[in-house]
């Protein structure tokens, strides 16, 4: 989401959607705090691929949620982090409405961010000497990246 390109465009940049992918209409997202910064977050989603490189995000306050009319459940993550799984939520019953309201208030409230490899690799090596991840769930040619 690039609020120099919606303000040349006129509104919302089309290709903003694509990052808003939901499965049967439901939208995972993390709350973060002093413990779980959204960098950590990035990090451990990025295990996921079949390899580690630049991750971007974005933060918002969950007040935006409300303006949307969008009520955020527990749901335990599926990443290999136990102490993100426990930040995650899923926001249910999302229409295109929904999806609009909640990228043009992220465009114009929200922050993009990116950590790198190198920054992503430090965080995860550091998770890992911490015990705080299941590294059976990870590809051995990520694994081999951050051990």
């Amino acid at each position: 989401m690039d609020s120099e390109i919606a303000q040349q465009l006129g509104g919302l940049q089309a290709d903003a959607l694509k990052n808003f992918q939901t499965t049967d209409n439901t939208l995972s997202i993390f709350y973060v705090d002093d413990v779980v910064p959204p960098e950590r977050v990035a990090a451990v989603i990025a295990l996921g691929g079949d390899r580690l490189d630049n991750v971007d995000f974005v933060t918002f306050d969950d007040e935006i949620l409300s303006l949307i009319d969008v009520a955020p459940i527990k749901v335990p993550g599926q990443t290999v982090d136990s102490c993100v799984n426990q930040k995650h939520v899923d926001l249910t019953r999302l229409t295109a409405a929904k999806i609009l309201g909640l990228a043009n208030q992220i465009q114009n409230e929200g922050t993009c961010s990116r950590i790198t490899k190198k920054q992503a690799i430090k965080i995860l090596k550091n998770l890992h000497e911490a015990g705080s991840l299941d590294v059976s769930n990870i590809k051995p040619g990520v694994l081999s990246q951050i051990t």
